[in-house]
């Protein structure tokens, strides 16, 4: 089982969080995967935090799968390449299962997706 996010990349999303979880909310129920929910977290301030620092804010989503199919898999990427150039933002995909005991980011996906990057996605959550 592979539990997997996709979220934005970085904690500065005061002007664009909006825009971003709605682009989720419309991309959620055309993805046929079931255990995909929204998630948009803003974290509170800790206390090991700096003041020009920023708490982490986990925005995008979560999903649950044996595996992805090969469509499912480029549906995901495309929707997120096309988020990235209409927010200017870059995703992170990453997650943990079996081997993984700690969440870890697998790769980033801005309007470019560096081949290797794909192929080792692809390898992770398609086999």
């Amino acid at each position: 089982m592979i539990n997997a996010y996709a979220y934005v990349d970085g904690s500065n999303l005061d002007g664009v969080s909006s825009q971003i979880a709605e682009a989720f909310a419309n991309f959620l129920p055309t993805w046929s995967i079931s255990s995909a929910r929204l998630v948009n977290e803003k974290l509170p301030r800790t206390a090991d935090l700096r003041d020009d620092d920023l708490p982490d804010w986990n925005l995008g989503l979560n999903f649950e799968a044996e595996r992805l199919s090969p469509t499912e898999f480029d549906q995901l990427v495309s929707f997120l390449s096309r988020t990235a150039a209409e927010t200017q933002r870059e995703f992170v995909i990453g997650g943990y299962g079996p081997t993984y005991q700690l969440a870890e980011d697998w790769g980033f996906i801005g309007t470019h997706v560096e081949s290797p990057t794909l192929q080792f996605l692809r390898k992770l959550l398609v086999g």
